[in-house]
C-alpha cells in the first residue's frame, strides 16, 4: 500500500467515526429538545466536534435529521427482514421481524423518542404533513415485507380473513403503542416481557383459534 493510499484509508476511517459520533450526538439532542429546539452548535458540543466539521459532513440541520432517519430506519428494516428469513410459519415469521424491530428500538431509545416526538403515526402514511422521505420509504418497505406474510397466513387459515395491507398497518400501530408504553416506563417490563405482551396482543388480533383452523 502506498503512503497516499494509507492516508486515504485513515481519512475515510476518521470520517466514518465522526459520522457515527455525530449521529449518536444528534439523536441525544433531538430526543431531549426536539429537532426545532436544537441548534447545530449544541450537536457539535455533544459530539465533541467542531461546528466546521459538522457542516463538512452535513450542509444543514435538515440534512443531519434526514441522515439520522436514514441510518436508523435502514438498520431497522434490514434486521426485521433478516430475522424472518427462512421461517415458514407465518405468525412466527411476523413475530421474528417484530421482535427485531422492538429490540432495535430498545437499543436506540433516543431515536424512538425522536420518531414519537415528531408525531409519526405508524399505522398511517401521513396525517396532516408529508412524512420525511426516509420515514415514508421505511413505512412502505415495512408494509411490503408484512403483506405477503399476512396473505400466506390467510391462505393457510392461520389468520382471520382481512385486508393484508390493513393488517400490516395495524401491526405498526400495535408496535408503536407498545414502544411508547415502554419508553414511558422502561422498568415496568423486561425486554422479553415487553415482546411477549406484544405477541399476545397480535395473536388475539390476527390469529384464528386452533380449532377453527382444523375445521
Amino acid at each position: 500500500m502506498s503512503v497516499k493510499q494509507g492516508r486515504a484509508r485513515l481519512r475515510d476511517a476518521r470520517e466514518r467515526l465522526q459520522r457515527e459520533f455525530l449521529i449518536e450526538a444528534a439523536e441525544r439532542c433531538f430526543a431531549e429538545k426536539g429537532v426545532e429546539g436544537t441548534k447545530m452548535e449544541e450537536v457539535a458540543r455533544e459530539a465533541g466536534l467542531s461546528l466546521a466539521t459538522i457542516y463538512e459532513l452535513h450542509a444543514s440541520k435538515a440534512g443531519l435529521v434526514r441522515c439520522v432517519h436514514e441510518v436508523r430506519l435502514e438498520e431497522l428494516n434490514d434486521r426485521m427482514q433478516a430475522s424472518a428469513q427462512g421461517i415458514g410459519q407465518p405468525f412466527d415469521a411476523l413475530m421474528a421481524g417484530v421482535r427485531a424491530a422492538v429490540e432495535n428500538f430498545m437499543v436506540h431509545p433516543n431515536y424512538l423518542r425522536i420518531n414519537l416526538r415528531e408525531g409519526h403515526a405508524w399505522g398511517l402514511k401521513e396525517i396532516k404533513t408529508p412524512l420525511p422521505p426516509a420515514v415514508e420509504k421505511s413505512w412502505h418497505r415495512t408494509l411490503d415485507w408484512m403483506v405477503p406474510i399476512f396473505e400466506e397466513g390467510i391462505r393457510r387459515g392461520v389468520f382471520y380473513p382481512d385486508s393484508p395491507p390493513l393488517m400490516a398497518r395495524r401491526t405498526n400501530a400495535h408496535v408503536q403503542v407498545q414502544m411508547a408504553s415502554w419508553l414511558e416506563d422502561p422498568e415496568r417490563l423486561s425486554a422479553e416481557d415487553t415482546i411477549a405482551e406484544l405477541e399476545e396482543q397480535m395473536r388475539r388480533s390476527f390469529c384464528r383459534p386452533t380449532s377453527a383452523r382444523e375445521e
